[in-house]
C-alpha cells in the first residue's frame, strides 16, 4: 500500500476515519494523512482504538488533547466497547463514504469487521477506474452509509520505538530490543512480571522466551531470538503485554 493508493480511494470517499492505538497516540497518528484529509476537503474522525488498555483518566486526558484538532471516538474493536458509538457518530455525516485508515497493528481491519458487521453488502471496487480496484470495496452499512474497505495501511515511518508502534517491517530483533527498552523505562517491572525475568534486558527477555518455548537451534544448541523476538512483538500487539504514554495535564 502506497500513499498513491490512499490518495486514489480518498478520492471517493466523504470523510477519513484514522484509527490509532490509544496507548500511543501522538505516535500512530499520521500527520500527513490529517494534512492530506485537509486540502482535500474531507472530513477526518479518529478512531482511538484499543482504549481497554489504558486507564480512563489517561484515555481522557488524549481525547481532550486531540479533540481540539478534530473528532475523536474511544472504542475498543477487541471488546466491542464504544463501537455503537462509533458507527452513530459517523451517521452524522450520512449520506457518506467514509475510507478508513491507520498503520499497521492499530486495529483498522478489526474496526472494519466491527462497523460492516454481518449485514452490510457490497456493493463495487474502489475508485471505478479500471487498474485501481484491486484491494478496495465499497461496502453499504446502512441507508446512507457506505465504508471503503481497503488495505488501507499507512506506510510506517521513523525508527526506534516508534517503528515498533507503527508495525514497520524490520529486524525483528532489534524491533523487540527496541521495545523491551522502553518498556522498561516506561513500566518497570512488566516484563519482568510476563516473562519472568531477572532483568530487563533484551537478551535477557528474549532468551527467556526461548528457552520457555523451545525455539533453540537444533544444528548448533543456540537460542532462537528471533522466533523470541516475533512471540513478544506479537504480545504487545495483542495487547498481552501492555504499557502507555501519559499526555500532558489537562487545565
Amino acid at each position: 500500500m502506497s500513499w498513491r493508493d490512499i490518495e486514489r480511494a480518498m478520492e471517493e470517499a466523504d470523510v477519513v476515519l484514522e484509527v490509532i492505538d490509544s496507548r500511543f497516540p501522538d505516535i500512530t497518528r499520521s500527520r500527513k494523512l490529517e494534512k492530506m484529509t485537509k486540502e482535500r476537503g474531507k472530513n477526518l474522525v479518529i478512531a482511538m482504538n484499543k482504549v481497554d488498555l489504558v486507564p480512563r483518566d489517561v484515555a481522557e486526558r488524549w481525547i481532550w488533547r486531540i479533540s481540539k484538532e478534530f473528532p475523536v471516538v474511544p472504542v475498543s474493536a477487541r471488546k466491542r466497547l464504544g463501537t455503537m458509538r462509533l458507527r452513530r457518530f459517523l451517521k452524522r455525516y450520512s449520506p457518506a463514504v467514509v475510507l478508513i485508515a491507520g498503520f499497521p497493528k492499530v486495529g483498522k481491519s478489526s474496526i472494519i469487521n466491527v462497523l460492516k458487521g454481518r449485514h452490510s453488502a457490497s456493493t463495487s471496487p474502489v475508485p471505478r477506474s479500471p487498474g485501481y480496484t484491486k484491494g478496495f470495496t465499497k461496502y453499504r452499512i446502512e441507508k446512507g452509509l457506505y465504508i471503503i474497505d481497503s488495505p488501507g495501511i499507512i506506510p510506517p515511518e521513523g525508527s526506534g520505538f516508534e517503528a515498533v508502534v507503527r508495525g514497520a517491517k524490520a529486524d525483528l530483533v532489534d524491533m523487540a530490543s527496541s521495545l523491551i527498552l522502553t518498556a522498561s523505562k516506561i513500566s518497570p517491572g512488566l516484563l519482568k512480571r510476563a516473562y519472568g525475568v531477572a532483568e530487563e534486558s533484551p537478551e535477557e527477555v528474549l532468551s527467556a522466551i526461548a528457552r520457555k518455548r523451545g525455539f533453540i537451534f537444533k544444528s548448533t544448541g543456540e537460542l532462537n531470538l528471533s522466533e523470541a523476538a516475533k512471540v513478544l512483538l506479537e504480545d504487545f500487539y495483542r495487547g498481552k503485554i501492555s504499557f502507555f504514554m501519559i499526555p500532558e495535564k489537562t487545565p
